[in-house]
């Protein structure tokens, strides 16, 4: 299986994961939390969702080594309230892919993300009591990356 297959097979059990939850995301946007949580938020559904595939969780380089199908991967997890794409291309520098998540209503322009960096696979998700949580899903890569078999 070739890099960015594995990497999308991973962010599909994480966007699934995340369409279940996306609900208790409505308190870390209220006035009270505003701005705050978000990364954390995604690390903790991203760890449900990968369950046994998640080897290693560390604080300082890629936040997760993950192991699937034979062979071990490194990704870094970015999210907020915002769109830097500066931002999120931080979560390449360790040449690894970067699952990142950005709240839409604050950023309008996934378009310009697009053209900053490469994203080989993105969702849209919405919950659906509440048309303003809504929020883009990608998985951005740098231009080389490496599995280990």
């Amino acid at each position: 299986m070739n890099e960015d297959a594995l990497a999308i097979d991973l962010f599909k059990l994480v966007v699934r994961r995340i369409k279940k939850r996306i609900d208790s995301l409505r308190e870390l946007q209220n006035k009270r939390f505003q701005n705050v949580g978000f990364e954390t938020w995604l690390k903790v559904e991203a760890l449900a969702a990968l369950k046994s595939k998640v080897k290693k969780i560390r604080g300082n380089g890629p936040d997760l080594k993950l192991e699937y199908k034979g062979c071990c991967l490194d990704i870094e997890l970015k999210a907020a309230s915002d769109l830097s794409p500066s931002w999120i291309k931080k979560g390449i520098q360790y040449k690894t892919p970067c699952l990142f998540m950005v709240f839409m209503v604050k950023c309008n322009n996934v378009e310009k993300l697009k053209s900053y960096i490469k994203i080989i696979y993105s969702r849209k998700i919405q919950d659906k009591e509440d048309n303003d949580n809504k929020w883009f899903v990608g998985l951005a890569k740098p231009k080389k990356f490496r599995i280990n078999l």
